[in-house]
């Protein structure tokens, strides 16, 4: 895992369809060296969603993989700023 990638990633902005009508306003996503990830969304009300589990990259590709689940996005490191979209085109 690059060192670069590796630490506590906070939204500043968040959009998409499916982020909205979740009313999803902010996002934390720890990724450690060691491939352990926590994934945290909290809505306008203050509820919260918490994924945790393990991850990987290839190439431009981030997979989150938890208990009964994943989520594929592709992502971009630039200027120490993590931009993250999904497949529905949702970004963060």
């Amino acid at each position: 895992l690059s060192n670069a990638l590796a630490g506590i990633w906070s939204s500043s902005h968040v959009s998409g369809d499916g982020l909205m009508a979740n009313n999803i306003n902010h996002m934390d996503l720890i990724l450690q060296p060691d491939f352990v990830f926590l994934f945290r969304v909290s809505n306008e009300a203050g509820e919260e969603s918490v994924k945790q589990g393990v991850f990987y990259t290839e190439d431009e590709y981030l997979v989150l993989l938890y208990e009964n689940g994943e989520q594929g996005t592709t992502y971009k490191l630039k200027e120490n700023e993590l931009t993250i979209q999904d497949s529905s085109g949702d970004m963060y």
